[in-house]
């Protein structure tokens, strides 16, 4: 029951892994087993369950290799990240469980690795076709296929198969040999193979026309006798008549040359060159000529031996990433000087808030008024005389 719950986990992980497995990666394809790991493995190793003697489907993990150790690292990957297994609990299983784990996990590697190197092949054999070129990231890219093709053969070696590991070893010794070819070129080497004419004496050959289109030549005879009245389309004309390539560069055009990219060219786009432009064009055509002579060939370089000492470490520069230039900081503006604060402006009308909570005002007493007087009686009429004269 604990087997077919661990053949479903490990089937289901290595599906999912298959089918990621044409991912570009970087770096290793598998971190280096730890210690409580290779501890674990070990013991497992030395007393198998039911039988004194290794069972077959575990015996890569004890065939000798090129790194002692090594080979562990995909097991370990299967055992920890698909079956979800730690040392410590792998350790403490009954032996039958242990072997039976074992087991799943080797075979499930076997078949990762396979399908990675099927890939890494694939990647390695068009990295290294001679008609590509290869920009910044197709040579960092190629960097890495060969790391993970010389760490493929040299630890998971047991683990492949006959026809898997020879087309490794073959992928591999492509790669680096073009890897190699590339770096030399990056770093201005001159390869020994290649003779004296690449050296100090090489540069004095007279000049040789390399092949190029009919009309790339008459165009080179006519700007060799006259350096002006050239503008940006005859150049470009020219260099990619010749085998140049184009990459667009913002105000100017850059022109490399695939078999050879420490010919370089920049060109301006204006209608009306400078002499100066010409005569850079027509010294790397010269050059060009010379470094086809110099192999023997007028197609690409055949590709060098690696050294005896030959170390992934020196490929190191594919990898390489271009330091930009920091850019300068921009002055600071200077600072406009502080505008005195301007005086609180003084209000008629009273802060409201400063005022204390509104009391009801008093009533206003009414003010005492002076009594009426008596108006004075009228005149007596001269009727009311008449009347007063007869009573007396």
């Amino acid at each position: 029951m604990r087997r077919t719950a661990l053949l479903a986990a490990l089937l289901l992980a290595l599906s999912t892994a298959i089918a990621s497995a044409a991912a570009v990666r970087t770096g290793p394809l598998y971190p280096v087993a730890p210690a409580a790991w290779t501890g674990a493995i070990g013991a497992a190793m030395s007393a198998p369950a039911g039988s004194a003697v290794l069972p077959a489907s575990l015996l890569p993990l004890s065939a000798p290799a090129l790194e002692t150790g090594g080979r562990f690292a995909p097991v370990v990957a299967q055992l920890e990240g698909t079956l979800n297994i730690t040392p410590a609990a792998f350790a403490a299983l009954p032996a039958a469980d242990r072997q039976v784990a074992l087991e799943m996990a080797v075979e499930a590697a076997q078949i990762q690795l396979t399908q990675q190197a099927y890939e890494l092949t694939s990647q390695a054999q068009a990295l290294s076709a001679p008609d590509r070129t290869l920009d910044k990231e197709g040579r960092a890219k190629l960097y890495h296929v060969v790391s993970q093709l010389d760490e493929m053969r040299v630890r998971y070696g047991p683990l492949l198969g006959e026809s898997e590991r020879e087309a490794v070893a073959t992928a591999y010794g492509q790669a680096a040999r073009h890897a190699w070819n590339i770096r030399n070129d990056l770093l201005g080497i001159k390869i020994k193979d290649l003779g004296s004419a690449l050296s100090g004496a090489g540069r004095d050959m007279p000049a040789v026309l390399p092949a190029g289109s009919l009309s790339a030549v008459k165009l080179l005879e006519r700007m060799r006798s006259t350096k002006s009245g050239w503008g940006a389309d005859d150049m470009d004309s020219l260099l990619t008549g010749f085998g140049f390539e184009r990459r667009e560069g913002g105000k100017h055009i850059i022109y490399v040359h695939p078999e050879f990219p420490q010919l370089r060219e920049t060109v301006s786009r204006q209608r009306d060159l400078p002499p100066g432009y010409a005569q850079s064009a027509i010294k790397s055509i010269e050059k060009l000529g010379r470094l086809r002579a110099a192999v023997g060939a007028p197609g690409p370089a055949e590709h060098a031996a690696l050294p005896p000492d030959f170390k992934l470490e020196d490929l190191a520069v594919l990898a390489a990433r271009e330091e930009k230039p920091a850019r300068a900081a921009a002055p600071k503006p200077i600072a406009k000087p502080a505008r005195p604060a301007a005086a609180p402006a003084h209000h008629t009308i009273r802060d409201l808030s400063r005022l204390a909570p509104a009391q009801p005002r008093p009533a206003p007493e009414p003010k005492a008024e002076p009594p009426l007087e008596a108006p004075e009686p009228p005149e007596p009429g001269i009727l009311s005389r008449m009347f007063g004269w007869l009573r007396r």
